[in-house]
């Protein structure tokens, strides 16, 4: 077996900075030892010292890849309306679901140093490229319907695409959209066959908050075009008893944007993990989550979106974004946000997201850092070494 020391300024072990320090691994990458500070100032044969931060490989923790080929086809700018018009016209086009753009965002997010992929979908459009990434990814078979929708409709949708992915040992979970697409009885349909994660788009625009808190707004006037339905549906209350129940069967939650979310909504809430898009945020409505939120003590994960709302998938360009917009914000915690709490989000940290022995979660470098102030620079980049 080959052992290679692999040494930096900075070693990131998904948690916390080590200084000078090193980090050795056999010829897969798989990890052998972790250094203390100021372990690397020792020399050891075959160690090679890198200017710069080593960190395990990053954990996208919100990405729809089958929409790769949607990219400059949809409106943006204009708010979550107007996008979610938009994305349903181009669905209609099944030559929008191009196998190649697919294919090619996948080899993107992994040269961008992703190495495990939250991945919302719709069918099985991503399936062939996930046979063979070397990105790990958790599928989420995403379901949407206010109106009643019969048993035995739904186990056709999701067996069909269950028996897809487990005959290939590839693990998925069946999630709701959103609160506001997903009505009470295909709700309670989710609940009681999903597996042990939910990823939910939660609280994503303005558009959003005005149905939550006001029922009222461009979006409730979208989805919400039948009388009946208007006169017994009760918004806020129902998004609270939904959250209630998936509190109480402790799965992990991950509320995907968040760009409207009052702090104190997701207080004592140890299950749930709240996943920023900054870049697809700003791209459909110009609006970030505000800094109230982002100081609170929570589980944060960072995730791309797709190509329809995001000019690119790398973790690194949105840990840049935060950095910039929230300054107060540590690197250790943007880090962290990237790779460890990601993982644990998905319930594979046990295999990625830090460095730990025995595992094999992908090693980045990430040069040209300011290491005095220890931030984040518009020309920092990143280099994939396992």
């Amino acid at each position: 077996m080959t052992i290679t020391h692999i040494a930096a300024n900075y070693i990131f072990d998904g948690k916390r900075f080590i200084k000078n320090s090193y980090i050795s691994v056999d010829q897969t990458g798989s990890i052998l030892y972790v250094g203390q500070e100021n372990q690397a100032k020792s020399e050891r044969e075959r160690m090679i010292f890198y200017n710069g931060i080593i960190c395990p490989a990053f954990v996208n923790a919100h990405c729809h890849i089958e929409l790769s080929g949607f990219k400059n086809k949809t409106v943006l700018g204009e708010g979550l309306t107007s996008f979610i018009k938009s994305i349903q016209k181009n669905k209609e086009n099944e030559q929008n679901y191009s196998q190649q753009c697919i294919e090619n965002a996948d080899n993107i997010m992994y040269q961008n140093g992703i190495q495990v992929v939250a991945d919302i979908m719709n069918g099985d459009y991503s399936l062939k490229t996930k046979l063979k990434s070397n990105i790990f990814y958790y599928s989420f078979f995403e379901m949407y319907g206010l109106k009643k929708i019969s048993s035995s409709k739904l186990d056709y949708e999701k067996n069909n695409i269950y028996s897809l992915f487990h005959s290939n040992n590839l693990p998925i979970s069946v999630t709701p959209h959103s609160f506001y697409s997903v009505g009470e009885v295909l709700m309670k349909y989710i609940i009681s066959n999903s597996d042990d994660i939910f990823s939910i788009h939660f609280m994503e625009s303005v558009e959003e908050a005005e149905l939550f808190y006001n029922y009222s707004g461009k979006l409730k006037d979208f989805l919400f075009n039948s009388k009946d339905l208007l006169d017994s549906f009760d918004c806020k209350a129902y998004i609270y008893k939904c959250l209630k129940e998936l509190k109480r069967l402790n799965k992990n939650i991950i509320l995907v944007h968040n760009t409207e979310l009052l702090p104190e909504f997701v207080d004592n809430c140890n299950n749930v993990f709240l996943c920023l898009c900054p870049h697809s945020n700003m791209m459909i409505s110009n609006r970030l989550p505000s800094q109230k939120l982002l100081q609170k003590d929570l589980q944060f994960v960072v995730g791309t979106d797709s190509l329809a709302s995001n000019e690119n998938l790398c973790i690194l360009s949105e840990l840049k974004t935060l950095s910039y917009y929230y300054s107060f914000i540590g690197l250790d915690k943007l880090l962290k946000w990237a790779s460890y709490n990601g993982a644990k989000a998905l319930k594979v940290n046990n295999k990625f997201g830090s460095f730990e022995l025995g595992m094999n979660p992908g090693i980045l470098l990430i040069e040209d850092v300011d290491l005095i102030n220890m931030k984040l620079l518009k020309e920092t980049k990143i280099r994939r070494l396992f």
